[in-house]
């Protein structure tokens, strides 16, 4: 039964990118026409992809455009689970029953279906009477079904059989209009340049992406003011990697037309890898990702100095949890004093003590003066 499934779990709610544009397609395609494209229609990604959600909307579709289809959503754990019980009763015709009066079947996270040969038996038959009949069978899981350990070759085939598609992790553009969409759908507010700073974390899955928008909100409600977009990373307690630069123009002239360019990048990354030690160049470039930001990185300058390989991880994660560290004394500062905003003192990995004794001096400047001690009175005092 769909009424279990969560309603707002739609095609018009769903965000469509590059890393799942077939598969909402091929869904589409099933909602539409069950049983007649795509059979079984078998969907595959990592974690908070959305998987769940496009398989849901599948089902709300076909309620609204074939009211009289009979559908039904279980999980792979539920099938498993009566799977067992069937088998284990002996009487395993008897998982075949709730099941096959369906015209719609979607199995979500079929990967616990895998196991013992006796139970892909029952459930390879279960697949001959639904698509035998011309019923629907979508299927989930967390890889494609050629990576299920322990898999019939049979029960393989048969759910390999009809459309294979992934669901990939969203892109930029996928993560920002999904942001958008939350905010939308909840009535948030943020400040200018929130939603594309965070955005531009790359976050793995959908779930990661909307827990760092609950704690941007959190944070919001707990301090009484909006977060700024120069906040974002500190508060989400995130250290943005450095981005790829833009391929310049030049450099592209003087490449042949229809040259392999890719190849061509490929050549002269590994000409440099052998001419310049890979340390050298780790430290290079976290020195230009750090000075854009307006970050002091004497510290890392001198190392880059250094005669002799040095530990350039290492040095990096201890400056990159300065850095964090500085971020959040600005943020405690700013809150108190919003004109210390960019201040010197919160840019300086060298100078942690400075910074810390300038937030001291601001909460210290924003305490009440203590009230007049009881013990000098007037009469103790006149003259």
């Amino acid at each position: 039964m769909t009424s279990s499934m969560d309603r707002s779990l739609r095609f018009d709610t769903y965000v469509v990118g590059a890393s799942n544009r077939l598969a909402v397609s091929a869904a589409r395609a099933v909602a539409d026409a069950p049983g007649q494209a795509y059979n079984p229609l078998f969907i595959y990604g990592g974690s908070g992809l959305g998987k769940t959600h496009l398989v849901a909307a599948i089902a709300h579709r076909v309620r609204e455009v074939q009211p009289a289809l009979r559908v039904r959503c279980s999980s792979g754990e539920e099938v498993a689970e009566l799977l067992h019980r069937a088998v284990a009763s002996g009487q395993p015709q008897l998982l075949l029953e709730p099941f096959a009066q369906t015209d719609l079947l979607i199995l979500d996270d079929v990967q616990f279906l895998t196991g013992q040969q006796e139970t892909q038996s029952e459930l390879r038959r279960l697949l001959n009477v639904l698509l035998g009949g011309g019923q629907q069978l979508v299927l989930t899981s967390d890889r494609q079904p050629s990576e299920i350990p322990d898999v019939d070759q049979r029960l393989l085939s048969r759910l390999s059989g009809g459309l294979v598609v992934d669901v990939g992790a969203p892109d930029f553009e996928m993560r920002l209009a999904i942001l958008r969409n939350v905010v939308a759908d909840r009535s948030l507010s943020f400040a200018d340049g929130v939603l594309d700073e965070v955005a531009r974390l790359p976050f793995g899955n959908v779930r990661e992406l909307k827990g760092a928008l609950n704690k941007l909100t959190a944070y919001q409600q707990l301090d009484g003011r909006p977060v700024a977009s120069d906040e974002v990373r500190a508060v989400l307690g995130v250290h943005a990697a450095p981005t790829a630069p833009s391929t310049p123009e030049r450099i592209r002239a003087i490449i042949p037309s229809g040259a392999d360019y890719e190849g061509f990048l490929a050549d002269v990354l590994m000409e440099v890898e052998t001419r310049v030690e890979p340390w050298r160049v780790r430290i290079g470039e976290a020195i230009g990702t750090y000075r854009a930001d307006g970050w002091n990185v004497g510290v890392l300058e001198r190392a880059l100095q250094a005669p002799q390989p040095i530990d350039a991880e290492g040095l990096l994660r201890a400056y990159a949890a300065a850095v964090d560290h500085l971020r959040g004394l600005e943020v405690q500062a700013v809150a108190i004093a919003p004109g210390l905003r960019g201040h010197g003192a919160f840019r300086n990995v060298e100078a942690i003590p400075a910074a810390e004794q300038l937030l001291q001096h601001t909460i210290a400047a924003a305490l009440p003066l203590p009230p007049p001690s009881p013990g000098f009175t007037r009469a103790a005092i006149q003259v």
